[in-house]
């Protein structure tokens, strides 16, 4: 499994079929699959038929379920061009919809889906904190709303940092000292770290921010643990103040008796 999900923009919905497209190889093994099983049928029918030795069946009646077959082959066959094309059409839905109403990490460039991953990762830290959960401490309904925006504004900048690293390298670096491309090849890149620094630097202040929020909530556990340490230590000195007065106790018993056993020896001394 992934250690990413989709980023979707606040508002919208994934298009359908998102993260479940049929591949032009799957669909065309499909195609090919039900020729051979229609064809198969049908060659099975009509030998079936003609191994039965009954005068009742002529050629005519052997062609007939043959004739059945292939039209039923037949329609399935148009059928599956048509959930062909839905698909194709659905997948180009899809594409056009990337970077608009959401973001494919899985689409995007090494080093960008590495930042949508750890983008991903501080806002849940956020979001799944009992402190946001209560809305004691955090307000909550704030970080929910704004969190889902910059992480989505973010994950579109990562999208079209993607977009435009692919074009460079599609494009090529100047290969003579023409001085326009050079200067034009410079603007490119220095965009291109622009953007990424700029989406560093927001995820780094998320970042940062989740880091308090654990801070906090580990802060809050360990009240939690002084109260507890508290009572264990209420509960042991409970015993230790009965320990002490079962030590004077039996210091008291002893001292008694050892002056009746004083007493004893001294009577016996004097033969008493």
């Amino acid at each position: 499994m992934p250690d990413w999900e989709i980023i979707v923009r606040p508002g919208a919905h994934p298009p359908e079929g998102l993260g479940r497209e049929i591949s032009s190889e799957e669909l065309e093994d499909s195609k090919v699959k039900i020729v051979w099983s229609g064809f198969s049928a049908a060659v099975l029918i009509v030998l079936a038929l003609a191994a039965v030795e009954n005068e009742w069946y002529t050629a005519s009646a052997l062609l007939l379920p043959f004739i059945i077959a292939s039209a039923f082959f037949f329609i399935v066959y148009l059928s599956t061009i048509n959930a062909s094309g839905q698909a194709d059409s659905a997948k180009k839905k899809i594409k056009r919809l990337s970077g608009v109403d959401y973001v494919d990490p899985a689409t995007l460039e090494h080093q960008d889906r590495d930042r949508a991953r750890l983008l991903q990762e501080a806002v849940e830290v956020i979001l799944s904190s009992p402190l946001h959960r209560s809305g004691k401490v955090l307000d909550r309904e704030r970080n929910e709303v704004v969190l889902a925006d910059l992480k989505w504004q973010i994950a579109k900048d990562l999208q079209k940092a993607t977009t435009a690293d692919r074009k460079m390298q599609d494009i090529g670096i100047p290969t003579s000292d023409n001085p326009r491309a050079s200067t034009s090849h410079k603007q490119a890149l220095l965009a291109l770290q622009k953007i990424r620094m700029q989406a560093d630097v927001n995820i780094e202040k998320i970042a940062v921010y989740s880091n308090k929020v654990k801070y906090a909530e580990s802060l809050l556990e360990d009240e939690k643990r002084a109260d507890a340490y508290g009572e264990v230590f209420a509960e042991l000195e409970v015993e230790s103040v009965r320990e002490g007065q079962q030590s004077e106790a039996l210091e008291s018993l002893v001292a008694a008796q050892e002056a009746a056993l004083e007493v004893v020896e001294l009577h016996t001394k004097m033969n008493l």
